[in-house]
């Protein structure tokens, strides 16, 4: 027997037991690790966002995106987007604050590839947070062939991860019910939040059973996908034996785009709407035309 302090542990009797020993101190050590990578990438994102997150910033996005509405600077502005500086600008900033950065703290903030390479510098990030504010990733975007950049934080997986998910806070209805909007992409979800909405951005196709139970805290989940061929896939009324189904038990509506705008970003842009109930019917399927 194993004696520690008022407790007494029997050993292990056999290998098995052994090894599930060694798995539950590997899954505790790398759940510890990804705490304490998150909190410091929290603490840098916030000091680089103090530093870089100006009304000049800002307004080259708003200009690059076509933006117009106050609404969305405000937006923009309150969630400390910033141009990300040369990585020896970040080391400098993050030792002037005592923030981990050795070459492993960088690697596992996701900042540079798996050989090293550093392709963030002047894109726009956007922190990819959890419900609680935290930051988990980044997605760092700019008008070229990539376009999105997601950094491989370590513990972040999309598969499992709605972008601005801190946006639950806006959830609730004047009757207190909670609605929710889903969309595939990053400034879609921006777009209905700066009208003052719940908005996650599925980041992707694919709804896994994970992202599925985690909509079921909302009474109504509102799937807008992209008005192309691959969002119609994720309509259940469109594409009923799709892989790639966007459903959330009886709380499901789901709206299709037709027309000119190609996603809820460039139609909330292009027409500016005071808001979105034209959009919250009690049909499951709604057709809008832009």
């Amino acid at each position: 027997m194993l004696k520690t302090g008022a407790r007494t542990c029997r050993e292990p009797q056999n290998s098995c037991e052994v090894l599930i020993l060694m798995l539950l101190s590997d899954v505790s050590e790398y759940r510890s690790l990804i705490i304490d990578v998150r909190q410091n990438l929290t603490r840098l994102t916030q000091e680089l966002s103090t530093m870089f997150c100006d009304d000049d910033c800002i307004s080259e996005l708003m200009s690059m995106r076509k933006y117009s509405d106050p609404r969305m600077y405000t937006l923009l502005k309150s969630r400390g987007i910033f141009k990300v500086p040369c990585l020896s600008d970040i080391q400098v900033i993050a030792k002037a604050h005592n923030i981990p950065f050795s070459a492993d703290y960088v690697r596992n903030y996701g900042l540079v590839g798996s050989n090293g390479g550093y392709w963030l510098q002047s894109r726009f990030c956007i922190p990819i947070r959890d419900i609680a504010g935290q930051v988990i990733a980044w997605v760092c975007w700019f008008p070229d062939k990539r376009k999105y950049i997601t950094t491989g934080t370590l513990g972040f997986t999309n598969t499992s991860t709605f972008f601005n998910a801190e946006s639950y806070a806006q959830c609730e209805q004047s009757d207190h019910s909670r609605l929710a909007f889903v969309v595939e992409g990053i400034f879609d979800a921006l777009s209905i939040s700066s009208l003052g909405y719940c908005a996650l951005g599925n980041q992707g196709l694919a709804m896994p059973p994970v992202k599925r139970e985690m909509l079921n805290r909302f009474d109504t989940v509102v799937f807008i996908p992209d008005n192309d061929s691959a969002g119609r896939q994720s309509n259940p009324y469109l594409s009923p034996r799709s892989p790639h189904k966007w459903t959330a038990g009886t709380a499901t509506r789901v709206v299709e785009l037709q027309g000119k705008c190609k996603d809820m970003d460039d139609m909330i842009k292009t027409y500016q709407p005071e808001n979105l109930d034209f959009l919250l019917g009690k049909d499951s399927f709604t057709r809008v035309l832009t």
